[in-house]
């Protein structure tokens, strides 16, 4: 009893940040939002900036919830904002067909990545711009990943070996591997012209 009283009483801090509704046209005008959500974004990325020290569970975090207000963000900010915008998004695609492309434009390359989709139905598209804190990464990796998978993937192995709510619709989410019983598939990396 003694003890939950002291845990009530502790001082948390909290970090408010502004937000405002997404409704565009309802609240005001689409350029004025475009131009305070950009504020709201760069007053986040400082917030996280200044409790980064914190251990993870207590860092603030923000969720762009909406993926065009990110990306107009995106298209005003400069090299040294976007390296501040520390992120690790993933998302699972279904069904794709075995086949995904990444395309450089500056470059003028084509990147195809080719996998046996009987085996890996899905693919995972990870973003990752220094938003993994933990050792090894250290705030320092930058990549996107291109991931073919039979999985419900981000929720563990064990629930996509068990029931879950994408096999329950028919997406494989596990493959069977028996000892002594080799699996071979295939996958193929290639540029095209």
């Amino acid at each position: 009893m003694e003890a939950a009283a002291k845990d009530r009483k502790k001082a948390h801090t909290f970090y408010p940040v502004s937000d405002t509704h997404k409704d565009f046209g309802y609240t005001d005008y689409a350029g004025t939002l475009y131009r305070l959500h950009r504020k709201i974004i760069d007053r986040a990325i400082e917030i996280c900036e200044e409790n980064a020290h914190l251990p993870d569970p207590a860092r603030f975090r923000l969720t762009c919830e909406v993926s065009e207000i990110t990306l107009d963000w995106l298209r005003h900010a400069s090299g040294p904002q976007i390296d501040r915008f520390a992120t690790e998004e993933l998302v699972q695609l279904h069904a794709p067909g075995g086949r995904a492309l990444l395309r450089h434009r500056a470059e003028g390359i084509t990147i195809a990545l080719d996998w046996n989709a009987a085996h890996f139905p899905d693919v995972v598209l990870w973003l990752s711009n220094r938003g993994r804190a933990d050792f090894p990464w250290a705030g320092r990796h930058v990549a996107i990943g291109i991931e073919p998978v039979a999985a419900a993937f981000d929720l563990g192995t064990s629930i996509s070996a068990g029931e879950n709510p994408l096999n329950t619709k028919g997406r494989a989410t596990a493959i069977s591997l028996e000892p002594g019983i080799p699996f071979e598939t295939w996958y193929r990396i290639a540029v095209l012209e």
